[in-house]
């Protein structure tokens, strides 16, 4: 399995530094706001099998489309995780390779590469991935606002029930699911049955 190359540290400095840039202090994270402050365009329609999102980059135009099949909680995850290819991996287009199109040309991208998000890339076997998923869950996720908000709502840790972990994913606008990955990511015991 290859490692990611961008380590977890970096990735929180660069979360913190970007929502310090862009004066953001408390959930939810405003991803598409983000974006357009990156000079990434969002835009939504409808796409067909199991694609959730594009980044996309040409000749100073950047976009990052958005399934809006997808529930609002996956799309604003996968809002951050096509910012995390924008400001972690240069020149390059991440498409699924069923959405293949005008999208897919590799002499139209700055480097020449393509990368395609398929069924394989979400198992975390794919550096770029890895990283795309991590700076996701610490944008949308901020440790330091997490830790806050633990702290300020008494949680007692180790944690052992969904019931002190749903309103938190409540706040920060994320599925229940990406809640307790982060908090265990995060080092936070998460002993629920």
């Amino acid at each position: 399995m290859a490692k990611a190359t961008i380590g977890q540290e970096r990735i929180e400095k660069r979360v913190a530094k970007i929502l310090g840039d862009f004066g953001v202090d408390s959930p939810p994270i405003p991803v598409e706001r983000i974006a357009r402050k990156l000079g990434a365009a969002v835009r939504k329609e409808p796409y067909e099998g199991d694609l959730s999102g594009v980044l996309y980059r040409r000749a100073g135009e950047c976009v990052i489309g958005v399934n809006n099949n997808d529930n609002g909680l996956r799309q604003r995850f996968t809002v951050a995780h096509e910012i995390g290819h924008l400001v972690l991996h240069d020149g390059s287009i991440y498409i699924d390779r069923k959405y293949a199109g005008e999208l897919a040309k590799p002499a139209e991208t700055e480097s020449g590469k393509r990368f395609f998000r398929d069924k394989v890339s979400s198992m975390a076997t794919d550096p770029h991935e890895i990283e795309a998923n991590r700076f996701a869950a610490a944008l949308l996720m901020p440790q330091d606002l997490l830790f806050a908000d633990i702290e300020k709502r008494s949680i007692s840790v180790p944690i052992r029930s969904l019931t002190d972990i749903k309103p938190l994913a409540s706040r920060y606008r994320v599925s229940l699911e990406a809640m307790v990955f982060r908090l265990i990511n995060l080092g936070v015991p998460v002993e629920t049955a």
